[in-house]
């Protein structure tokens, strides 16, 4: 007999967790492609505090699943039963785990998980800096008007570093939590062919990342342009040209998420053909 409830796991079950939970993921890929494609995208290495979980009602069905690689925040698949958000708390404290940094997902899902935690352990919680978001999936393709100088192509091995510096500033933009280790994935990226330069007589000025293909979705992150590159529509440009370069590769939906903060960024993806899908965001857990 399956059990009912919640199951939390280490990463010692991954492959149980993605087998478990991939058909109930797969059932909507563009609204769980967070989880979809961290499943996809191996280029970090497990760490203890990492969990998987998945929650099974009374006849056995899996109904929501979640993913947190430490030190980020708890990612909630999407349509999470009532029953499963008010569960999850107590399921995790039983389990022993420390409280994680927040949770994620859509937001009236999320705040429930949230507000569940912060009166279970007397702390609180609020939506963290930039982080409420909404989804966007490409679907009326406009090339940017005028067009940016220069042109895009892969990044290359000699510019890890570079790569490595950008992902850090691109953190500490968006408040994001990380631990500062990041060559090992860059390195990955870069080999697999999922990271784009844009270049200006020939130097690189802005980069973005695709996450590997999952359920033929695939998700940009990660656009990033130096301050003193900026108000160039070097983003636009390059967000057009990786979008064109998975398009090329047989994937049938392109997502993005987009800081809803920052009506530039939203109004340079809309004009590119960047569609609305859902708002989701983060809510912090603090004591």
């Amino acid at each position: 007999m399956p059990q009912t409830g919640w199951t939390l796991a280490g990463p010692d079950r991954s492959v149980e967790f993605a087998e478990t939970v991939r058909p109930l993921l797969e059932s909507s890929p563009i609204r769980n492609t967070v989880i979809l494609g961290r499943l996809a995208t191996n280029s970090r290495e497990p760490r203890p505090g990492d969990c998987c979980g998945w929650w099974t009602d009374d006849a056995g069905e899996v109904g929501a699943a979640l993913l947190m690689n430490s030190p980020h925040a708890v990612v909630l698949s999407a349509g999470v039963p009532e029953q499963a958000a008010a569960a999850l708390p107590g399921a995790w404290a039983d389990s022993g785990r420390d409280r994680p940094t927040g949770v994620f997902g859509q937001i009236g899902t999320a705040e429930q998980v949230a507000a569940g935690w912060a009166a279970l352990t007397g702390g609180s919680y609020r939506e963290r800096p930039k982080h409420s978001m909404r989804l966007f999936s490409f679907d009326e393709p406009t090339p940017p008007d005028p067009a940016p100088r220069g042109s895009a192509r892969l990044a290359t091995l000699d510019e890890v570093k570079l790569a490595v510096t950008w992902d850090l500033a691109f953190f500490e933009d968006c408040g994001i939590p990380h631990d500062g280790d990041q060559e090992p994935s860059v390195r990955a990226r870069i080999e697999e062919g999922r990271q784009m330069m844009w270049i200006v007589d020939d130097v690189p000025v802005a980069q973005a990342v695709h996450t590997s293909p999952a359920a033929g979705v695939v998700r940009i992150t990660g656009v990033y342009t130096p301050a003193e590159h900026r108000r160039n529509g070097y983003a636009a440009g390059l967000t057009w040209a990786i979008t064109h370069e998975v398009l090329a590769k047989g994937v049938e939906q392109v997502l993005l998420h987009t800081d809803l903060s920052n009506p530039t960024s939203n109004g340079v993806y809309q004009r590119l053909g960047y569609r609305a899908v859902q708002d989701v965001t983060e809510f912090e857990l603090t004591d």
